[in-house]
């Protein structure tokens, strides 16, 4: 197992996901000074090609150029970009109509390659200081002891961490990891508080504040309950389905 811990004075983060979102933050905070590691299950498009699934290009409206701008990649990226005026409405006649996006062409949006968008990016993470890791792909977090785990080329990579973000998108590893320990704790609240029930512990009913406190137990424990019956459900699906 590899350890990866660099001490700096800087105030340190990490980052897992490096397709928009995770090299665009990298930079603005490297930039910034602060100490920046990026991580990415896949390889480095700059070295083998972009290997994400979404084909079709993006839109770039104001909101998107504002955060590029900051960054300060606006211009090489506009450089790859297409404006789109508007919309083009064919009539049955064979007329055509311009629908402007906007009053004139100060008011427009742009459409570029999602690889083309993620190099730029990538390219101003890496100039600001930021360092990439990629191939690596995140397997679990030790929470308590700040260390997350990356599988990558046949090794586990335990990764000492001050602050854990995760730009991995809508599959994201790092929720999972999180909510995995959210149900842990939960199930441990539950069990603690039956445990104390079944002491003939009757703190949980004496006084206002642990009215609340009951109250706090049960919608726990409903939701617990709920989560349990969806995971047997779901278990006792996968099994007749498998019949």
């Amino acid at each position: 197992m590899n350890t990866t811990d660099t001490p700096s004075s800087k105030p340190a983060l990490t980052l897992v996901g490096a397709g928009l979102a995770g090299p665009l933050l990298a930079a603005l905070l490297a930039q910034r000074g602060w100490r920046v590691d990026l991580f990415e299950r896949r390889g480095d498009p700059r070295v083998h090609g972009y290997a994400g699934g979404r084909s079709i290009n993006l839109a770039l409206a104001e909101r998107g150029l504002n955060a590029l701008r900051a960054a300060g990649v606006d211009r090489d990226v506009l450089k790859q970009a297409v404006m789109m005026r508007g919309r083009m409405v064919h009539f049955a006649d064979g007329r055509q109509q311009l629908q402007r996006y906007g009053k004139d062409d100060s008011e427009v949006i742009w459409s570029i390659s999602r690889a083309d968008l993620n190099i730029v990016l990538l390219n101003a993470a890496e100039a600001a200081g930021a360092v990439l890791h990629f191939d690596r792909r995140l397997e679990h977090v030790d929470f308590d002891a700040r260390v997350a785990h990356f599988v990558g080329e046949h090794e586990d990579i335990a990764h000492e961490f001050h602050a854990l973000i995760g730009c991995d998108g809508a599959g994201s590893h790092l929720r999972a990891a999180m909510q995995h320990v959210e149900h842990e704790l939960l199930r441990q609240s539950v069990l603690s508080a039956f445990d104390r029930i079944g002491r003939g512990d009757d703190d949980l009913l004496v006084g206002t504040a642990d009215f609340y406190q009951l109250f706090d137990f049960l919608e726990l424990l409903a939701f617990f309950l709920s989560a349990e019956a969806f995971g047997h459900d779901q278990r006792q699906s996968d099994l007749l389905g498998a019949g």
